[in-house]
């Protein structure tokens, strides 16, 4: 390594998308996922050491550090190391380079707003690259506020991040993607404002895996985690999800959520073309009238957990198919004229319903 190492570099197996895949398909399967993040496997190939400080590192930001990297490569990565501080400007990752704060709070990177999510963006990621341990924020002033943005054929790769965006005066999206897949462990998101739409993470194409992560939407148009064309899986596992819609799956995707809470005011989870299951997950929606689970289109399985709502518990359409068993079933009857089916169920009195929906 041409500088003295800093620290001992931690990083996921996820340099290859058939890792995600295998993943996303053993998930899908109802099989345990095999752990994305294996915290005591160094980056391979790692040599290199740039830093980044106010005072004293190589460089004073981290766009002139990233553009003095001209040779990084499988065998020859780099790491950019930045010290406590704030730091302006937009961030294009490169690959084989990893980029890796002081701390959530203690190192930002910081922007403004733009005119499309990738000139909006804080920070653009690229494939075989990490980003951990610092704050991304935007503060808008312009038509869109974007975190981060994933960039089509790449995979974004975030660990112990804060992601903030606020002011957005058309969309505020705190990360969104058109890659391949975007993987987050230990992630927090909150997103504030954009009248016609906002969501803490916006999947516009291609996957995502999420882990030990916190999505916050604020703002009549929130939505905590909405997923917008077909294709891909969704996997959320030990995470929380809240907006006044929590999880919106507006197009054919393969989705799971595994020992998570999913929050929304008017619903909690949406499916519009999902084959979905959920374990041991909270469904809450807390309005007036809300529907818990909402079933427009394709099929969906409960197993275990709660559900509760004031309208409906569980919402399925005609043409839907919508299985629950060994489930809380809280507030409002279950109904809409789909398929519905429950074995094992309790309501709010705990009564129990051996094989029909409360």
């Amino acid at each position: 390594m041409n500088r003295r190492a800093i620290a001992s570099p931690r990083r996921r197996p996820f340099a290859a998308v058939g890792c995600l895949l295998l993943v996303a398909a053993s998930a899908a399967l109802g099989q345990e996922p095999t752990p994305l993040f294996d915290a005591a496997k160094p980056a391979a190939g790692l040599k290199n050491v740039v830093t980044v400080s106010a005072s004293g590192g190589q460089f004073k930001t981290v766009v002139e550090a990233l553009a003095s990297i001209t040779n990084a490569s499988t065998s020859n990565r780099y790491m950019v190391f930045v010290g406590p501080g704030r730091y302006s400007g937009r961030v294009v990752m490169k690959p084989y380079v990893d980029l890796v704060g002081s701390g959530q709070y203690v190192t930002t990177l910081s922007a403004t707003g733009g005119s499309s999510p990738q000139a909006a963006a804080v920070v653009r990621t690229a494939t075989s690259s990490q980003i951990r341990s610092l704050t991304i924020s935007n503060t808008g002033e312009a038509p869109l506020a974007v975190g981060v943005h994933t960039a089509a054929g790449t995979i974004g790769d975030l660990r112990d991040v804060f992601v903030a965006t606020r002011g957005g005066t058309a969309q505020t999206y705190g990360i969104y993607s058109d890659g391949v897949a975007v993987a987050l462990d230990l992630v927090s998101v909150s997103v504030d404002g954009g009248s016609s739409a906002s969501s803490a993470v916006h999947v516009a194409a291609g996957g995502a895996v999420i882990y030990r992560s916190w999505m916050l939407a604020i703002g009549a148009t929130g939505q905590g985690l909405y997923k917008a064309s077909p294709g891909g899986m969704l996997l959320l596992e030990h995470s929380y999800v809240s907006g006044p819609i929590g999880v919106n799956l507006a197009a054919q995707v393969a989705f799971k959520a595994l020992a998570s809470e999913i929050n929304g005011k008017t619903i909690a989870l949406r499916c519009a073309g999902c084959i979905g299951y959920t374990v041991a997950t909270i469904v809450a929606a807390t309005s007036a009238q809300s529907r818990g689970v909402e079933c427009t289109l394709g099929t969906l399985e409960i197993q275990g957990g709660q559900v509760s709502a004031s309208g409906a518990t569980v919402f399925a359409a005609p043409g839907t198919q919508v299985r629950v068993a060994n489930a809380l079933l809280k507030g409002g009857p279950a109904g809409g004229g789909g398929t519905l089916r429950c074995a094992g169920v309790t309501d709010e009195s705990f009564a129990f319903y051996p094989n029909a929906c409360p």
